[in-house]
């Protein structure tokens, strides 16, 4: 993303097309156009065509009547913008370019001193120019109902597979002693909770990310946990929020979801609340009208489509609604979308966030290497390389030499590279791809299913959920057989699991004696799928006392 400006120029129509294509016959794959009426906006990426071109077919120095000559033409803005993606070069390449003198400091200086200025310089002459917007954010909000060991690799699939940077998370279903020890690989995990029945919301955002807990607060009204982040020089902040449903929400409430200094700000909700402006499947109801008022007070957009965002899972009713609402303010967003998901009634929601104000014109952020490239030492690599081709099958065949040489260099880069980021281990078989596509092609239509293809999905889920259950049931087993008292990944691995509740040790290990590992798999498996529906020291509702006195029949006026 450093050092990409966005160029709009305007120019006529070329004569070798038609207004409005994007593609004429005979252009280079590379050649893309965007046509506006009689006018064009034309974006690129580094210096004109035209410039580069002449770079390239010249000699690397350049005569002075030829430089003169394209200086004069840049000054005078006789070469148009192109229509053509060029990698941005460094600013050595500029220099001979422009209209000043070429005798400049050294590389490393003119680097931090005048870079953005010489491509500012070049860019402005070819048009209207402005800063490229920062980076585009994928984001999912799910109310997961239940946070459970077979959600949990669910929910990792999910991420892995639409490449999710943040998720925003409601109904976690655990105590607040656990939300605050939950885990997911790759993620760093904010989590609150209360100690009742349903409830907890969570914001997981990629460890690439610098990121840290800004509020949290549970009443019996709301649940809401922010978490900023910080993308390249933005701050930006997300909120997930869960009104739970019975109770009033009034216009504080709303109002406590926001802060006047998060200027880039998110809010995956689930309301429980209705509105036409996101929601025609159900009745309008006061919260809704006060989160449209929060949305007017506070310059927050609604990002609804109108598309349903829970369906009820009765076989006689399948009754849908939109009580999850995305608030967004600040910020551009693209491609909000929901899907149902086999793990709840609610969808899944998936959107682009992107930093700043206009249209990205460049890829999400990317992930961290897995080796660390700069702290590579070369010249042992090198060595490893050299001592290792001189066994090179010179008689072989190319297919032959073509894997040695790959071989060599893997052996060379795993001595000579230090690892970067620890890969994710991710445990999908393919029974699991089955089930889920199984499901997601019951779950497709959305709109006017009977009460037999509701029973169809409800089976299917079920299934799906069986071998879940199954999948990390053999997973934990394959842990197992590797956990010892004496080993500290046994520790770290219960340490992130538990939360407060006994150690479970003593049900891998039982006086220096290992348990089998079917019995050690199940005890684990039935352990941590254990719902904490009450607080241990919570007072347990008394019956009420049966009358004592004599029962008398009741009259026929009674």
């Amino acid at each position: 993303m450093d050092g990409h400006l966005s160029v709009v120029g305007r120019t006529t129509t070329p004569s070798w097309g038609k207004p409005g294509a994007t593609r004429f016959y005979g252009d280079p794959p590379w050649r893309h156009r965007v046509t506006t009426r009689a006018s064009s906006i034309l974006h690129c990426h580094g210096i004109l065509a035209s410039v580069a071109n002449t770079k390239r077919s010249g000699n690397k120095k350049l005569k002075k009547q030829e430089t003169k000559k394209l200086r004069n033409k840049i000054s005078q803005h006789i070469i148009p913008p192109a229509f053509i993606l060029l990698p941005i070069p460094f600013c050595h390449t500029l220099t001979s370019y422009l209209p000043y003198p070429t005798h400049l400091p050294p590389w490393c200086t003119r680097m931090r001193a005048a870079r953005d200025i010489n491509l500012s310089i070049l860019l402005l002459r070819a048009g209207d120019v402005h800063p490229n917007p920062g980076p585009a954010l994928r984001i999912a909000q799910f109310n997961i109902l239940g946070f459970t060991p077979g959600r949990r690799l669910s929910l990792l699939h999910k991420a892995i597979t639409h490449n999710l940077d943040v998720l925003l998370l409601q109904e976690l279903h655990v105590t607040e002693d656990e939300a605050s020890r939950l885990t997911l690989d790759g993620y760093k995990f904010f989590a609150v909770s209360r100690n009742a029945r349903g409830g907890g919301v969570a914001v997981l955002v990629r460890d690439v990310f610098q990121s840290s807990l800004v509020s949290q607060s549970i009443t019996s009204v709301v649940e809401q946990i922010t978490a900023c982040v910080k993308v390249g020089a933005h701050l930006c902040y997300f909120t997930s929020a869960y009104f739970p449903s019975g109770n009033r929400v009034g216009s504080a409430t709303v109002h406590s979801l926001s802060q006047g200094a998060w200027t880039t700000h998110l809010i995956g909700l689930d309301s429980n609340c209705h509105h036409g402006r996101w929601d025609t499947y159900a009745d309008a109801n006061p919260g809704g009208s006060h989160i449209v008022d929060f949305c007017t007070d506070e310059r927050y957009a609604i990002l609804n489509t109108g598309d349903p965002t829970r369906r009820s899972l009765t076989v006689r009713k399948g009754r849908l609604s939109a009580p999850d609402v995305t608030l967004a303010r600040g910020c551009t967003t693209q491609r909000w979308q929901s899907t149902p998901d086999p793990d709840s009634d609610h969808f899944l929601i998936t959107f682009n966030f992107v930093i700043g104000d206009d249209v990205p014109l460049a890829h999400h952020v990317p992930k961290r290497s897995f080796y660390s490239w700069g702290k590579a030492n070369w010249q042992e690599f090198s060595r490893l390389v050299a001592a290792d081709c001189r066994t090179f099958p010179m008689r072989g065949n190319p297919h032959q030499q073509a894997k040695f040489l790959s071989r060599s260099i893997a052996k060379a880069t795993a001595k000579a590279v230090p690892k970067g980021v620890v890969r994710v281990r991710h445990f999908w078989s393919a029974d699991l791809e089955d089930a889920q596509s199984k499901c997601e092609a019951l779950l497709n239509p959305i709109h006017g299913t009977t009460p037999a293809q509701r029973r169809a999905i409800l089976v299917s889920t079920r299934e799906r959920k069986k071998i879940l259950d199954m999948h990390c049931k053999n997973e934990w087993g394959k842990a197992c057989a590797d956990m010892k008292t004496s080993n500290s990944a046994t520790w770290r691995m219960l340490h992130n699991i538990m939360s407060t509740r006994p150690t479970p040790t003593n049900l891998v290990v039982e006086g220096g004696r290992e348990i089998p590992l079917t019995s050690a798999a199940n005890h684990l498996v039935s352990f941590f799928k254990t719902k904490a529906t009450r607080h241990p020291r919570a007072k347990v509702p008394q019956t009420p006392p049966r009358p004592t006195g004599l029962l008398r029949a009741l009259t026929r006026h009674e």
